[in-house]
This record gives C-alpha cells, sequence and structure tokens, in this order.
C-alpha cells in the first residue's frame, strides 16, 4: 500500500481480509503493512477487517493492530468491535444444516460445524476427513477438532455459526447447485 495510490482526502474507511491481505503466505503481517496502518490511523481512518476465520483465529491480528472495527467474521456470522465486543451474530438455520447433513457426507465430502464458543475445542467433524483441498488446514487445526459419533448431539445443544462442506469441489457444486 503506497500513498499515492489511495487518495486520503475522500477515504473514510478501509476494510481488508485477512488471508492474502493482513497476512501473508506464513500468517505473518509484514512491517510495511504495519506502518501503512499506522499511517490510516493517523489520518483517522477507519479499519475494519472482514475474514471467514473466527475471533479465535483472528483475535492476535486484531488485537496487534488494535483495530476498532467493526469486524465480519466468520464470513459475517459475526460482527464484533474493538476487542472482542460483540455486535451482532446470525445463526445458521436448522434447515440448512439438516440439508447439509443429509447430503454432503452421502457424496463422500466432510462437514466441519462451528459452534459459537469461547472455548478452544468448538468445531465439530463425524469421523476422519476425506481427502480435500483443506486437509492440511484442517489437520493443523486439529486441536479444534471434536470428533463425534454423531453431530446431532451439537446441533442440538448449540447454536451454529457455521458449516463447511469440504470435499471434491465438483461433487459439491454438483449437489449444492
Amino acid at each position: 500500500m503506497r500513498d499515492r495510490e489511495i487518495d486520503f482526502q475522500n477515504l473514510k474507511a478501509l476494510i481488508f481480509g485477512m488471508d492474502g491481505t493482513l497476512l501473508d503466505d506464513n500468517k505473518e503481517i509484514s512491517d510495511s503493512f504495519l506502518e501503512a496502518i499506522e499511517k490510516l490511523k493517523r489520518r483517522e481512518i477507519r479499519i475494519a477487517v472482514f475474514t471467514g476465520e473466527d475471533y479465535i483465529m483472528a483475535r492476535e491480528c486484531l488485537n496487534i493492530q488494535d483495530l476498532e472495527g467493526p469486524h465480519a467474521l466468520q464470513s459475517g456470522a459475526s460482527l464484533i468491535k474493538g476487542k472482542d465486543e460483540t455486535i451482532a451474530k446470525r445463526w445458521v438455520d436448522g434447515n440448512i444444516s439438516s440439508f447439509v447433513f443429509e447430503l454432503v457426507p452421502a457424496v463422500g465430502c466432510d462437514v466441519l460445524v462451528r459452534t459459537d464458543s469461547p472455548g478452544v475445542s468448538d468445531w465439530f467433524h463425524v469421523g476422519h476427513f476425506t481427502v480435500n483441498p483443506y486437509l492440511f488446514f484442517l489437520q493443523s487445526k486439529k486441536y479444534r477438532i471434536t470428533v463425534l459419533d454423531n453431530l446431532s448431539q451439537v446441533i442440538n445443544k448449540r447454536r451454529l455459526l457455521q458449516l463447511d462442506a469440504t470435499g471434491d469441489f465438483g461433487v459439491l457444486t454438483r449437489v449444492l447447485a
């Protein structure tokens, strides 16, 4: 980000994603980006983050930057400002979750349920993950995943913030279209 690329006179706010924008391939924030954010703050330009990441994954970045927000996490399912002051949450509709739970495993794909939980173990899955494009990511987060015999245990007791259907892209595209 360079000064000459941004019209600071009319700029009121900037919204960034995390992966590939705030964070590089190593999940780190570059010094030049930190400097740019400080420059934006001095100009009283509001900075917000919109990401698919949940608060546990995003909080280090948000806290380092001391970004007021508001921020949209989990692809908009959770809206926060400052240091985790909740503005709003949008829950997954029960009809959608029933459809996904029945259909996706039947075609050899995985369902990962993410709940609204302050604890670390807040992702739930049945069995082992199939080979899919997100397997490396899921394995790196296995400390957050509880493996169950049946996801209905979670669905009936907790509100769901996110359902992740993962697997072969072609299969998922045909099934969910």
